[in-house]
């Protein structure tokens, strides 16, 4: 199981259900689960039916975004008590409008507000420090790869005009640095009406995650592609 934590109750799935599909192939490996932490109420927004990205730092804080409250980002403490919610509804500095992503490195954190089209970046005391507003509209993950630089991804366009407006297809992966310059882009252009998945990896690396093609990619922190892998038996989902 490639990862440490498991949030359990998202998406609509109950907090009993957990299935791990096939047979793994390290005799001395186990599988163990136990139950860390609740976060959030049983019901309404920000319960744990309701969370879209769940993201815990360092120190045991987690932040939380709602798939029904998407204008802020509630705080908790590692022992489950709420402590603050950053933002609120609107378009000023310190608002957002439908929050898709949010990831946090090294006191740094990014949200993509996809209703405003732009991303916020927030420091160690959970202030938004700088908003990036985005040429292209859509936007829908992000990821820091180090304190300095993060990539964010964008829906690709449904309408054979808008895909004329931009000439050619734009690549799904767009690195930026921290204070809002764009870096380059990168990888495979997308099909019409498609989102790329990304998750960050060692030394300022990026996984891509390409489901229709059933493809995880590799690239490093200046775009190329290093690695890629290719099975017909699964599908990337997040």
């Amino acid at each position: 199981l490639a990862a440490a934590g498991l949030v359990c109750g998202s998406w609509g799935f109950s907090t009993n259900d957990l299935v791990i599909r096939g047979r793994g192939t390290c005799g001395a490996c186990r599988v163990r689960i136990a139950h860390v932490i609740d976060l959030g109420r049983n019901a309404g927004p920000f319960s744990p039916t309701d969370q879209s990205n769940v993201v815990r730092t360092v120190d045991g804080r987690y932040y939380v975004s709602s798939l029904f409250d998407q204008s802020s980002i509630a705080v908790y403490a590692a022992s489950g008590q709420l402590l603050a919610h950053i933002g609120s509804e609107g378009r000023g500095p310190r608002e957002f409008l439908s929050i898709t992503a949010i990831d946090l490195l090294n006191g740094v954190g990014v949200a993509v507000d996809a209703g405003n089209s732009r991303v916020a970046v927030l420091n160690e005391r959970d202030s938004v420090v700088r908003t990036i507003t985005f040429k292209f509209k859509l936007p829908r993950n992000v990821r820091l790869i180090d304190d300095s630089q993060f990539v964010a991804t964008f829906l690709s366009p449904a309408r054979p005009d808008d895909r004329r407006r931009r000439r050619d297809p734009e690549p799904p992966y767009h690195l930026y640095s921290i204070d809002g310059r764009e870096q380059g882009v990168f990888g495979i252009p997308l099909p019409p009406n498609k989102n790329a998945l990304i998750s960050a990896g060692p030394h300022s690396t990026v996984w891509g995650f390409t489901p229709e093609d059933y493809t995880i990619s590799l690239y490093n922190a200046h775009g190329a592609q290093t690695r890629t892998l290719h099975r017909s038996d699964f599908v990337p989902a997040n």
